[in-house]
Parts: structure tokens; sequence; C-alpha cells
């Protein structure tokens, strides 16, 4: 991530509105029924942007994706304790951050090259294009960030099943997030 500012001590939303106009990453740790370890939520911000909030997200303390875009904020609307940080580009580092979370380690020494799509069964899905953000503006905030989990997992030699395996997320999602893509034409198989 990019450099810590300071600790802020007010609400989401003051901190969004201070920040009008700057990039940065807001973080808090939270706590969460059900969670032994507290659970860290990360606010994505752009500057110069109609849509200030290009993603938010809610991770277990053992690294797991709890909440994404809607539901994240509203768990982390009434937080008021937040870190800022500034960074250059928040897509990459939200890009960044969802691969993090999305890909579980395969062996303890996470030494595991990556499989071949075909022992996954299917035809590996190959980036056409770059994904444009104006393609993802018309969206909801949760719709934009579980299709850029889905991208960001696409390096030309993973299946459809592959990528399934891989997120934590409802297989039907991935494979409508997938569909959306091959819709927007820069995805293929």
């Amino acid at each position: 991530m990019a450099k810590l500012m300071q600790k802020v001590y007010l609400d989401m939303f003051t901190v969004c509105d201070l920040l009008k106009g700057r990039t940065a990453v807001i973080c808090a740790d939270v706590r969460l029924p059900g969670e032994k370890l507290k659970a860290r939520g990360s606010v994505f911000l752009r500057g110069n942007a109609a849509q200030q909030i290009a993603g938010a997200i809610i991770e277990s303390g053992d690294s797991r994706l709890l909440y994404s875009g809607d539901a994240a904020l509203a768990v982390l609307k009434s937080v008021a304790e937040w870190s800022v940080y500034f960074t250059g580009d928040v897509e990459v580092a939200l890009a960044d951050y969802l691969r993090r979370l999305g890909v579980q380690q395969q062996s303890p020494s996470g030494s595991r090259q990556e499989s071949s799509a075909t022992s996954q069964g299917g035809p590996p899905l190959r980036r056409l294009q770059h994904l444009p953000e104006s393609m993802l503006e018309p969206l909801s905030l949760k719709d934009r960030l579980v299709l850029k989990t889905v991208w960001s997992m696409v390096n030309n030699q993973r299946s459809l099943e592959e990528v399934q395996s891989l997120l934590k997320l409802p297989p039907a999602v991935v494979a409508d997030a997938v569909e959306t893509l091959r819709l927007f034409q820069v995805l293929d198989s």
C-alpha cells in the first residue's frame, strides 16, 4: 500500500468527504459476530471522479473475504477510527488486494506453480483487451467489485472452473461475471 497519513477518528462518510479529490485507501479494524479474530475493512477512494468509492471489502483475520461492495459499506459506516493511506492508483490497489484475498494458498509452502487449465477441464479464459472503467461505471458497487475480482483471476491459462474454485464466490456468480465480461468483449474462451 502507500504512505500512511495518520489515524482519524471520524465516521466513514465524513472521512470520505474530507478526502474528496484524493486517491486513498481508508482501513479500519472491526469486530464481527462469529469471527474470533478482528476483521479488517478497507474502502478504496478514487480522486476526481463522480463516484468516489471504487470498492469496499472486509477480510477476516485469517484473510478470508467476508463482505464486499454495499454489504461491506453497511458494516463499515458505523466505524469511527480509520487509517488513511494515499495511493497513486486505487484501481490497481483494489485489484491487487482482491487478488490476494481471492486466491487460496494451494500448499503450505506457497511454492506451488499455477496448474494448467486443462487439469480443471474447459478451455482457458483469455483477456482480449483492457477492462475500461467506463464500462463499469453504470453498474452497482457490488457488481463492479465482482467483475474486477473475476477479471483479476483471468491469466490466459485458467479455465472458468479453475477460477470458480479459486474464488470464494458462488460458482454461478463467477459464471455470470465471466458472461458479462464476454458481452463487454474483453474476455473470450
